[in-house]
């Protein structure tokens, strides 16, 4: 439902590929017309599954070997594209004891490759988004092209624009009652019709984290079972966790609850993720 959701906003005439990475690679390497070939793309980011490496997932699953292996994906795109530019994205917990490896294997083989790299741990508060998500960025470049530098804060103390709270990204949403996952959460702000303003039918529970009003929110989880509201009423619903990572508020989501919690919570927060596209940018000498 991700990829139909993309189709749906998209303003650009922009190709979605909708299937596994493992595939999509394997016709490109061999020649299938209707994908890209070595040397077309001037640039590769790679965000795969990061629930293996995450420290929010203490009990495991059956996928997360399978889903680490996506890392290893990325260098075998970077060999087979060679692209001017490259950027990677997932938690900070990659760099854990159990799974540096992983990142110590891609940088490695992007220096066997005759790629510079450049690694930095990231928060998005940082960058304007009302949220303390904290996200590892790889940057790589071939040896004849300029390296991206890691973006500069434009949120903070030091005379930068003031960090945005949750009261900052949820205020407009404040008057209106989330409906339940049956409906499309559909509301009236202003002449514009919102969607995904929906909630799990379920009570809180005890050791749900509840909002901060007047601070950056928690990282927002993948799962129907989000953050408590500030009100302390609630959960908060798919449209107001699309608001805590900067999703433009026309956005809307497709696929049942539970998919649409997912999507959001999977995400790179919209400023953070439009900093990083921005040195990517500028290095490929596009407009920015």
């Amino acid at each position: 439902m991700a990829a139909a959701t993309l189709r749906a906003n998209k303003t650009s005439d922009v190709k979605v590929y909708d299937e596994d990475a493992k595939s999509f690679l394997k016709k490109s390497v061999q020649g299938n017309q209707c994908y890209p070939q070595s040397g077309e793309p001037d640039h590769i980011h790679w965000s795969p599954p990061c629930k293996g490496f995450s420290r929010a997932n203490r009990n495991g699953g059956k996928d997360d070997e399978k889903n680490n292996k996506q890392t290893l994906l990325f260098i075998k795109a970077i060999k087979h594209f060679q692209p001017q530019t490259a950027s990677y994205e997932n938690v900070p917990g990659l760099v854990l004891p159990a799974y540096k490896r992983y990142l110590q294997f891609v940088v490695a083989n992007l220096l066997h490759m005759n790629y510079q790299v450049r690694v930095q741990v990231l928060v998005s508060s940082d960058y304007g988004d009302p949220q303390k998500r904290r996200r590892l960025i790889l940057f790589a470049a071939r040896c004849d092209c300029f390296l991206p530098k890691m973006p500069k804060p434009t949120h903070g103390p030091g005379g930068l624009l003031p960090i945005k709270t949750c009261k900052d990204a949820l205020h407009m949403l404040e008057k209106h009652t989330p409906s339940s996952s049956k409906s499309s959460g559909s509301i009236l702000i202003g002449n514009k019709i919102i969607f995904n303003h929906i909630i799990p039918g379920k009570k809180t529970e005890d050791d749900d984290f509840t909002l901060i009003e007047d601070e950056p929110s928690r990282t927002i989880l993948a799962r129907a079972r989000p953050h408590r509201h500030y009100n302390g009423k609630r959960y908060i619903s798919v449209r107001e966790a699309a608001c805590l990572q900067s999703f433009p508020i026309t956005h809307q989501f497709h696929g049942s609850l539970t998919n649409q919690y997912a999507q959001v919570g999977n995400a790179v927060p919209v400023h953070l993720s439009t900093a990083i596209a921005r040195s990517v940018a500028i290095v490929l000498g596009c407009p920015v």
